[in-house]
C-alpha cells in the first residue's frame, strides 16, 4: 500500500475529534446530504465542499454528525474566514 492510500484511510476531519451526535437519517435524506433523488443534482456536501482531490472526495462521508462544542465551532468559523480571505486574495 502506498503512503497516499494510507493517508486516505487514516484521515479524519477535525469534527471527528470532538464529541459528536449523529444526524438523523430522515434529515440526511430530506436534505440530500449524500445522495440526491435527481441524478443531475449534486448532494449538499459535494456542493458545499466541492472536493478537488481524492482525499476531499473520500472525506465527504464523515460529515454525518454535528457537535454542540461552541469553542470548536467558534474556532472553525475563524479558520474558515481566514482561509476564505486567503483564497479570495489569491484570485
Amino acid at each position: 500500500m502506498q503512503n497516499k492510500e494510507i493517508a486516505h484511510i487514516d484521515f479524519k476531519i477535525p469534527l471527528k475529534y470532538q464529541k459528536t451526535y449523529p444526524i438523523e437519517n430522515n434529515l440526511v435524506n430530506d436534505l440530500e446530504l449524500f445522495e440526491t433523488q435527481n441524478p443531475s443534482n449534486k448532494p449538499v456536501v459535494n456542493y458545499l465542499f466541492n472536493p478537488t482531490n481524492e482525499l476531499g472526495k473520500k472525506s465527504l462521508s464523515q460529515w454525518d454528525c454535528y457537535t454542540t462544542d461552541t469553542n470548536f465551532l467558534t474556532d472553525s468559523q475563524k479558520n474558515q474566514e481566514k482561509h476564505k480571505s486567503k483564497v479570495l486574495s489569491e484570485k
